[in-house]
């Protein structure tokens, strides 16, 4: 006993090192990101879930002599375990599918879609006026529900051409709704829609948008680089990324806003941008040749989580879990890919009133603000008289960014008489009250009718 005693005395100094290291050791376990282990032979091109349990990775296979090349991966645990299912084609580029039973992947001039979770396919051409009467490339899939899909993608040759087509039957049938025509290239990226009326494409240097189902879409500039990818929260918030740049929009996708991440969204620090996900308005993910990003304020500020996983696609079921898949690689997280030793979630330590947008505008208008901590708050619209118009917020929030829109189109009432307010200047006040103390901002927006 006296023996043990003496010992543990005298190493006293080297117990310690090992239990600083057994403990760096555990935290590092706890990193953001953990690869799953499957085929390593396999580009993952994209990865959906379509609740916790149902899961579907559209892949391609490595292999030169595999004539089989497409191959979907399914789960029905979360993820613990996935079944390799391939069909009798080359590639699988995009995935969708609603509940457990319908889904839909696509290759380079086909559409396969299954109505029994995976395990028999059938397959549909979709005509386009090029080589073949087919797609060479249909980027994106989506279904909204058991009947609606959209597809996009481009067919090059010495007249390229691009095109948007719809589907009403589930995918039997596809019409052609845009197509646009261009020597040697064409390009249309990645879609998305938050249900049947509201889609948008990202395109050469602006995302087309819709508004009724893809009956009209409109073309709107984003900025001076190939868009790649689109991802909306509702109908008025959404972002999208280039090769190397990301974008977001509180109207629709009518006007976007460059996030300021120049210098992290460039070489040497990040290659080409190809995903990006949202799980509510603040927390989202960037993915690409170069890492995985992360946002925590709506896409103001941006924070490498690593650099390491490089990914075709991403896909959170909620803030914490989520999924990248890319070439060969297959990655995981069950805490938002946040290192608690490393990366510390951020909070927002100031508050901050920020500038309406658009402005001038006409009828509506999206105003932000940033919460340090939970504060009760209020914000108001003044004329130039200073007489009080309509209350925005009146309650208590929680801390980080909130949006909110005031449609000046109609009276405090809800009831529109003769256009709502009229042209002018008007004003609106923030105040928010917190254990940090009290802050108010006031800052001018212009009606223009």
């Amino acid at each position: 006993m006296n023996k043990a005693l003496g010992f543990f005395t005298k190493n006293w100094s080297y117990l310690i090192v090992v239990i600083l290291t057994i403990v760096i050791l555990c935290g590092t376990s706890m990193a953001q990101w953990t690869k799953v282990n499957l085929d390593s032979n396999v580009q993952y091109n994209q990865i959906i879930f379509t609740d916790s349990l149902h899961g579907y990775i559209a892949a391609s296979s490595l292999q030169p002599a595999d004539t089989s090349g497409a191959i979907i991966f399914i789960t029905k645990d979360g993820g613990k375990s996935w079944k390799e299912n391939k069909l009798n084609t080359w590639e699988l580029l995009s995935v969708s599918a609603i509940g457990d039973s319908l889904v839909w992947v696509s290759n380079g001039g086909a559409v396969y879609y299954s109505h029994d979770g995976g395990n028999t396919w059938q397959s549909d051409t979709v005509a386009i006026h090029g080589k073949n009467n087919t797609f060479v490339s249909v980027q994106q899939v989506q279904f909204v529900d058991s009947l609606n899909g959209w597809i996009t993608g481009e067919y090059t040759d010495t007249l390229s051409i691009a095109g948007i087509f719809h589907s009403t039957d589930a995918g039997a049938t596809w019409k052609p709704q845009y197509t646009y025509s261009y020597p040697y290239y064409s390009y249309l990226g990645k879609s998305f829609f938050t249900d049947k009326l509201n889609g948008w494409v990202a395109i050469y240097y602006g995302v087309y948008r819709t508004i009724n189902g893809g009956i009209t879409w409109v073309p709107e500039p984003v900025g001076g680089d190939y868009m790649r990818s689109v991802y909306f929260v509702d109908t008025l918030r959404g972002w999208a990324i280039g090769t190397m740049s990301i974008y977001r929009t509180i109207d629709g996708g009518v006007n976007w806003i460059e996030s300021p991440g120049d210098t992290v969204f460039a070489p040497p620090n990040i290659g080409t941008l190809t995903s990006v996900f949202f799980a509510d308005t603040s927390n989202g993910w960037i993915t690409g040749f170069g890492g995985i990003y992360h946002t925590t304020d709506g896409g103001l500020s941006w924070k490498v989580q690593t650099s390491d996983a490089t990914g075709n696609s991403i896909f959170f079921l909620n803030k914490n879990n989520g999924w990248v898949v890319g070439y060969k690689t297959v990655f995981h997280t069950t805490n938002g890919g946040v290192t608690a030793i490393n990366e510390p979630s951020p909070r927002p330590t100031t508050f901050h009133l920020y500038q309406n947008y658009p402005n001038p505008f006409n009828p509506s208008t999206a105003i932000s603000y940033q919460l340090s901590a939970v504060s009760r708050v209020s914000l108001k619209v003044f004329d130039v008289m200073g007489r009080k118009v309509a209350t925005l917020v009146d309650g208590v929030e929680t801390a980080g960014l909130h949006t909110v829109t005031w449609n000046a189109g109609k009276f405090a009432s809800g009831v529109s008489a003769e256009g709502g307010y009229a042209s002018g200047v008007y004003f609106y006040r923030l105040m928010s009250t917190s254990s940090k103390g009290t802050f108010t901002d006031t800052k001018q927006m212009v009606l223009i009718k």
